[in-house]
């Protein structure tokens, strides 16, 4: 259902017009009504459909006064009303008008003539926000029903209303809240009388129209994140571009969870593990990655922790235990290549997790590429504490390889040496036969003994049950 696209319709105009009754008939709502004002703000309702799910906002009306000026000023949606600011009218306006596809605004004919001053919040509202740097929202048509209308009368109402709508136009100019707010989208719906057969049949014609705006919230993660960011705004009374807003809002969050990102896998690791998802419709990223853990710390490369980390690296490749029958520098770059194949399934992992969280703002914005810049950084540190750990396991498998060869290589020199005497290689005891490995039988000192830095007393005896012996000449003078 997250992956569903969102269609928004709202609902305003004076108290006890049919604004919930209409809204209940359209998408299935269940809105109260009343003739007494029994809310504050606005009423929101989701309708979950086949293809898409539709918000309804229900708007809170204001009752119709008989003085004149009272009655223009307490006309308007939820607006106007004695206990809120004209500017809490506006900010309401404004946010219906940013975040709607089908704004139904429901007026009385009888009582609401002078439309010029019922729609003065409209035309308030129009200088606040620029839809040019907002090309996301304001994106709504605007319906104009004229409730209980007769249908002798439905020509020349709809007539009338639609001079007086020019008229505004033709006076704003540019500036028109028609054409800011609604895109210049205007529709007038004379509504016949309730009850009769022709009320109900108009239903199906604002549904039509309803689905063919064009859809500005793509899924449910996004529209959530809209309207929490435009509340915000209109909280803040900041007044930039809410795309700018809405990009570095998802930069923070996303550089809050990026560590774990890198380090586990997962977005959130306590108390619970959470996936790696695309925020706006709640998908997990499926790309395959490791279950192992890495390390980030940078400048700390001989902590505990960070040792712990590359030692169950290490043991997680299959053929770790297998070092004793592998070349130790064919047992190097084998572990070599394993953890450069595992670190990059985690970074082609995070990779795609980013670029679905970004892909629907615009490119090159400051924060974004900060974020990306930050991203490519923590890569650099990432890999760097493996190819330590590489570089480590490289010098330790060309070291014993080294001692190896050098061995063979002072042992080939020292059969040259004579056996001369017994007394001067072996000695023989009754329960024990060690070979003195720190002289040549010739009497030179033994070389190797330095290089390999280990005591005489680590050399096996005579009769021991290994194969090699590794001593100052080729053959101990014991015979072995």
């Amino acid at each position: 259902m997250a992956t569903k696209p969102v269609r928004v319709v709202s609902s305003m105009g004076e108290q006890s017009v049919g604004k919930s009754y209409a809204l209940n008939h359209l998408v299935d709502t269940s809105f109260a009504g009343s003739a007494m004002r029994t809310t504050e703000g606005v009423w929101m309702s989701v309708t979950p459909t086949e293809k898409e799910l539709i918000v309804a906002l229900d708007f809170e009306g204001t009752p119709y006064h008989s003085d004149t000026e009272t009655s223009r000023l307490m006309a308007t949606p939820g607006v106007h009303s004695i206990e809120r600011s004209t500017q809490e009218d506006t900010l309401l306006v404004l946010f219906n008008t940013a975040i709607s596809n089908l704004v139904l605004f429901r007026n009385n004919f009888a009582l609401s003539r002078d439309i010029t001053g019922l729609f003065q919040s409209f035309q308030s509202s129009a200088t606040v926000l620029d839809p040019a740097a907002n090309p996301s929202l304001f994106q709504s048509t605007l319906v104009i029903i004229i409730k209980d209308v007769v249908e002798a009368d439905r020509a020349e109402i709809g007539k009338e209303f639609s001079l007086k709508f020019h008229r505004i136009v033709q006076d704003e100019q540019e500036a028109n809240f028609i054409t800011r707010l609604h895109a210049g989208k205007l529709s007038i719906i004379p509504w016949s009388v309730i009850e009769s057969k022709e009320f109900y049949k108009l239903f199906p014609v604002l549904k039509q129209l309803l689905d063919r705006q064009v859809v500005t919230h793509q899924a449910a993660g996004e529209f959530l994140h809209v309207m929490k960011t435009l509340m915000a705004k209109l909280k803040a009374n900041d007044w930039g571009a809410m795309s700018q807003t809405m990009a570095s809002h998802r930069v923070h969050l996303l550089s809050s969870l990026l560590p774990n990102a890198l380090a586990f896998g997962f977005q959130e690791v306590d108390p619970g593990l959470e996936p790696l998802k695309n925020l706006d419709t709640d998908v997990v990223v499926e790309l395959p990655d490791t279950a192992l853990q890495f390390f980030l710390a940078a400048g700390t490369p001989q902590s505990e922790e960070r040792e712990r980390t590359l030692a169950i690296l290490r043991h997680s490749w299959e053929q770790y235990e297998a070092r004793q029958r592998i070349p130790d520098p064919e047992w190097a770059e084998g572990l070599s290549q394993y953890l450069e194949r595992i670190v990059n399934l985690r970074i082609e992992h995070v990779r795609e997790w980013l670029n679905q969280n970004l892909a629907r703002f615009q490119a090159g914005h400051a924060s974004i590429e900060e974020l990306r810049r930050t991203f490519e950084s923590t890569i650099v540190d990432l890999k760097s504490n493996l190819r330590l750990c590489r570089v480590q396991l490289t010098i330790a498998a060309y070291t014993n390889a080294y001692f190896v060869m050098k061995a063979i290589g002072l042992a080939m020199l020292a059969s040259t040496c004579m056996v001369v005497s017994l007394q001067n290689g072996c000695t023989r005891a009754d329960d024990d036969v060690r070979c003195v490995v720190n002289a040549h039988l010739c009497g030179e000192p033994f070389a190797l003994l330095d290089i390999i830095k280990q005591p005489v007393d680590a050399f096996q005896g005579a009769d021991h049950e290994d194969d090699e012996h590794i001593c100052a000449a080729a053959v101990h003078a014991c015979g072995e």
